[in-house]
């Protein structure tokens, strides 16, 4: 969980191509934001459903809370390691070299070695605690599913949801497929669809 003197979290979720890297980004440009992106995927986990459905027992709740705190924490490559470098209030000029430093240096050894250490090195955030603290702010494409469970764990979380004209965000989520930026695209599969009470509600 959060402690009391660290500002609430944010969390942007939405669909894939849906533009929640755009408003990410527009986030990561404030200069007292701590950005994570996709940390879930990143650090994925299989110890809460990907939809998980109420009621929710208070095992599933903690769990939830660790893992999230798991999210805010992730230092690696794959969620930190965005093309742009923002400047940030907290981190003085030398944390700021440092960390610009080891980050393309990972990039670096990674793209040369074709190895995927974007889920197993680490970037240091290089945080001055002497100066503002940081707000986290993290996005996802997988947490939609989880969000209630989230928000029950966090109380304080701050969720925004972003959502795309249907037919434009599967026009970009067919085109990212066939330009090899992602997975190819499927058929979104109804087996955790329809056991939830909104599927129900709607027959």
């Amino acid at each position: 969980m959060a402690s009391d003197t660290r500002p609430s979290p944010i969390l942007i979720i939405g669909s894939p191509r849906s533009g929640t890297t755009w408003l990410g980004q527009i986030y990561n440009s404030h200069p007292d934001t701590l950005y994570r992106h996709e940390p879930d995927i990143a650090q994925p986990t299989t110890d809460i459903p990907f939809i998980a459905n109420p009621p929710y027992s208070p095992e599933m709740v903690r769990t939830a809370g660790d893992y999230l705190e798991t999210m805010i924490n992730c230092r690696l490559l794959r969620a930190v390691g965005g093309r742009v470098n923002f400047t940030k209030s907290y981190r003085n000029p030398m944390g700021s070299f440092s960390r610009l430093a080891t980050l393309r240096f990972a990039q670096f050894a990674e793209k040369i070695s074709r190895a995927d250490l974007g889920r197993k090195f680490a970037i240091p955030d290089y945080v001055d605690q002497t100066r503002q603290l940081e707000c986290t702010v993290m996005k996802s494409v997988y947490a939609d599913g989880r969000a209630c469970l989230f928000s029950k764990a966090h109380p304080d979380l701050r969720i925004i949801h972003i959502v795309r004209h249907p037919c434009g965000q599967m026009a970009s989520l067919f085109q990212g497929a066939e330009l090899k930026l992602m997975p190819s695209a499927t058929k979104p599969s109804t087996h955790d669809l329809a056991p939830t009470a909104q599927a129900k509600a709607l027959g």
